[in-house]
C-alpha cells in the first residue's frame, strides 16, 4: 500500500515522464511536417500534374471558296483576279494541348487550336506558298532581311485572301481519353471526349489573348490549381507539360504527354502591350500549344502559345512564349467557371506525405483512393512506381503502420540538438517541480501548526470559563466601581477590599492574573484599582 505522501512523489513523477514523452513527440512530429510541406521532387510533380493534361485534336471539314490572285515576288505585290475563284475541299486536324481546371470537365487551352481560325490561315498561307514557289521564290531559303519583309507582306496578303473568301467549315473539337490504347487517330477521336466550345478568341492573331475553353461530359476530373496574382518573373524555374509534334518519333504512344524543364527568360510586351508574355526555354514545338506553363508547386502560371517562327530559328536559339495565367481566369470569370483542384491532387499529396513518413499502409490507400477518383484521367497505371514502393516496404515490415512504430520511428528521427533541448525542458520541469514541492511542504507545515495553536487557544477559553463557573458556583460575585468608595483610598494606594477577595478566590481556584485582569476591566474596574489589587 502508497501512502499519501508515496502516491504523491509516484504522480508527480508520472507527470514528468509524460510530459518528457510529449514534448519529444511533439518536436519529432514538427520535424516531420517541416519536411512534408517541403518542395515537391520532379517525379511528384509530373505525378500531380501529368493526369490533368489532355490531348485536343480539332478536326475542320468543308469547303472554302477563295478568290483567285497574281502574285508579285519583286514587289512584294498581291493582285487579286476579278471575279475569278477557286473551291478548297477542307479536311484537316489540328493537333494540341489542354489542361482540366475544374473537375466538372472544363479544360483550358488556346484559342488557336479549337478556332476555325487557325485552319483558315493555314489554307490560305498554303496557296500563298504556292503561289510563291511557283514564281521561284523559296522562303525557307531568304536571308533574315528579306524573310521579315516577306513575313510582313505574307501576314497581310493571308488576311486580305481571308477577307474575300467564302468558308463553309464544319468543326468537331475532340478531347482524346488519356487511357484509351488506340495507336490510329481515327480510333483515338472515336473512343475520345467530344467537347463543347465554351468559349474562343477568334481575333488572337490581332490581341494575342489566346485563350480557349471547353468542357467534356466527365465528373471528378483531376484537375490543376492556378496560381494567385501575377508574381512570376524572370528566372523563376517552370516546366511545360504537353504534346509536341517533335516529341512523337513514332506512333505508339500518341497519348504519352512530354514533359520540359526551362525558366522564365524575359517578359515581353503583348502586340498591343495590355500584358506581358512570357518568353522562355523550356522546349515546345508544334503540338504544345495550350500546354500548362507552372511551378514548382505545380501551380499554373502561364499557357503556352507559339514558339519561335520556323523560319527565324537560324537567327539563334528556339524560345516558347506563354501568355499570363491572369488573362484565362478572366475568361473564367465571364463565364462563371470556378478553378477547383478537386480530389486528385489533394489525395496524391497527402498519400505523398505518408509515404515520406513511411506509414505504406495508408498511403497505399490513399493512392488508390485518388486513382479511382477517375480511371480515363487517372487510373493505378499512373501511380504504379509509388504502390510498388510502398507494398514492398510492407513486405519487408519497413512500414511504420502502428502507433508505437510511429513513436518509435519519431524518436529516432531527433538529432542531438533536438535532444539537448528536450533534456533542457526535462531539467527546467523536474527543478519547478521541486520547488512546487518544497513550497507544498512547508505550507502544509505551516498549516499544521495553526491548527495546534488554534486548538490551544479553545482549549485555554474553556478552561478559563470552566474556572469563573467554578467562582460564580462559590458565590464569589465580580464587584463593580459603584458599590463602595473612599475619598482618599486611591490617594494612599489602598485596593479596594472587594476586588482584593475577587483576586485571592480567583487565585485559589487557578486563575492566571492576565484573565483575571481581563475580567475586571470588563467590570470598568480602572487600571491604577486592579494594579494595586493583584499586588497584594
Amino acid at each position: 500500500m502508497f501512502t499519501t505522501l508515496t502516491k504523491k512523489r509516484f504522480l508527480i513523477a508520472l507527470g514528468i515522464t509524460v510530459l518528457a514523452i510529449f514534448t519529444i513527440v511533439g518536436i519529432a512530429t514538427k520535424q516531420k511536417k517541416s519536411e512534408d510541406i517541403s518542395s515537391l521532387s520532379q517525379e511528384d510533380l509530373a505525378k500531380l500534374t501529368k493526369p490533368s493534361v489532355v490531348r485536343i485534336i480539332q478536326h475542320v471539314s468543308g469547303e472554302i471558296v477563295a478568290p483567285d490572285f497574281e502574285l508579285d515576288i519583286k514587289k512584294l505585290a498581291l493582285t487579286l483576279k476579278p471575279n475569278q475563284t477557286k473551291k478548297l475541299p477542307v479536311n484537316e486536324y489540328l493537333s494540341g494541348s489542354g489542361f482540366v481546371i475544374n473537375p466538372s470537365g472544363y479544360i483550358l487551352t488556346n484559342s488557336h487550336v479549337i478556332s476555325q481560325e487557325s485552319v483558315k490561315r493555314l489554307q490560305m498561307e498554303d496557296l500563298l506558298k504556292q503561289a510563291a514557289n511557283t514564281k521561284g521564290l523559296d522562303t525557307e531559303q531568304l536571308d533574315p532581311q528579306d524573310l521579315r519583309g516577306w513575313q510582313q507582306f505574307a501576314e497581310d496578303a493571308i488576311q486580305t485572301l481571308i477577307n474575300k473568301s467564302q468558308f463553309n467549315l464544319k468543326t468537331q473539337v475532340t478531347v482524346l481519353n488519356p487511357s484509351d490504347s488506340q495507336e490510329s487517330q481515327i480510333g483515338l477521336l472515336k473512343n475520345g471526349f467530344p467537347a463543347e466550345i465554351v468559349s474562343v478568341n477568334n481575333n488572337f492573331y490581332e490581341d494575342e489573348k489566346d485563350i480557349g475553353l471547353i468542357k467534356i461530359v466527365s465528373e471528378n476530373l483531376p484537375a490543376l490549381k492556378l496560381k494567385d496574382g501575377n508574381s512570376s518573373s524572370v528566372g523563376n524555374k517552370i516546366y511545360a507539360f504537353g504534346f509536341p509534334a517533335t516529341g512523337e518519333f513514332n506512333n505508339r504512344s500518341p497519348l504519352e504527354a512530354t514533359l520540359t524543364v526551362g525558366i522564365i527568360s524575359s517578359l515581353k510586351y503583348s502586340q498591343n502591350k495590355d500584358f506581358k508574355i512570357f518568353q522562355t526555354d523550356a522546349k515546345i514545338s508544334r503540338g504544345s500549344s495550350g500546354s500548362p506553363l507552372f511551378d514548382e508547386n505545380g501551380e499554373v502560371v502561364g499557357i503556352v502559345t507559339f514558339q519561335t517562327y520556323s523560319q527565324s530559328e537560324e537567327l539563334g536559339d528556339n524560345f516558347a512564349f506563354a501568355v499570363p495565367i491572369l488573362l484565362a481566369k478572366t475568361v473564367l470569370d465571364k463565364n462563371g467557371v470556378a478553378n477547383e483542384p478537386g480530389d486528385y491532387g489533394k489525395l496524391f499529396v497527402e498519400s505523398l506525405g505518408l509515404l515520406k513518413a513511411g506509414q505504406c499502409q495508408q498511403a497505399v490507400t490513399k493512392l488508390k483512393t485518388a486513382a479511382e477518383t477517375n480511371e480515363d484521367f487517372v487510373g493505378e497505371k499512373n501511380l504504379s512506381s509509388y504502390l510498388q514502393y510502398c507494398n514492398q516496404l510492407i513486405s519487408s515490415g519497413q512500414s511504420i503502420d502502428t502507433p508505437l512504430a510511429r513513436f518509435s520511428s519519431q524518436i529516432k528521427s531527433i538529432n542531438g540538438f533536438t535532444w539537448f533541448v528536450v533534456a533542457g525542458r526535462i531539467i527546467l520541469v523536474i527543478l519547478l517541480a521541486w520547488i512546487v514541492w518544497k513550497l507544498s511542504n512547508r505550507l502544509k507545515k505551516d498549516e499544521g501548526e495553526l491548527t495546534e495553536l488554534a486548538a490551544e487557544l479553545t482549549d485555554i477559553k474553556n478552561e478559563k470559563e470552566l474556572l469563573l463557573n467554578k467562582l460564580s458556583q462559590k458565590g464569589v460575585q465580580l464587584p463593580f466601581p459603584e458599590e463602595l468608595h473612599s475619598a482618599n483610598r486611591q490617594e494612599l494606594h489602598i485596593p479596594h477590599p472587594h476586588i482584593v477577595e475577587y483576586v485571592k478566590e480567583a487565585r485559589a481556584i487557578g486563575l492566571h492574573d492576565e484573565d483575571i485582569r481581563s475580567e475586571l476591566e470588563k467590570a470598568e474596574w480602572g487600571e491604577e484599582e486592579i494594579s494595586h489589587a493583584l499586588q497584594v
